[in-house]
């Protein structure tokens, strides 16, 4: 239950007129707590996984690459917790 309510809130926050769909993206895999391939995304987002690719292909994006993009982003933020040079 919780869990549902959660992801209501995150589509929310996510479909705001004027919202990138990378950004909208980004967004979805910050509130994942699995691993959430293309079909997954699509679904949850309210879209076909052709429409998925295709707008984000038009906003010069790609899946992969906005997944590859979170997981750099998403490592940057746990090396700079644990590194000792701070």
């Amino acid at each position: 239950m919780l869990g549902e309510q959660a992801a209501k809130d995150t589509k929310k926050e996510m479909f705001l007129p004027g919202t990138s769909l990378s950004a909208q993206l980004q967004c979805l895999l910050n509130s994942s707590h699995r691993k959430l391939d293309l079909v997954a995304a699509s679904e949850i987002m309210g879209v076909s996984m052709r429409t998925l690719r295709c707008r984000l292909k038009a906003e010069g994006f790609s899946y992969s690459g906005e997944v590859d993009q979170w997981r750099f982003k998403k490592g940057v933020k746990i090396f700079e917790k644990y590194s000792t040079f701070n």
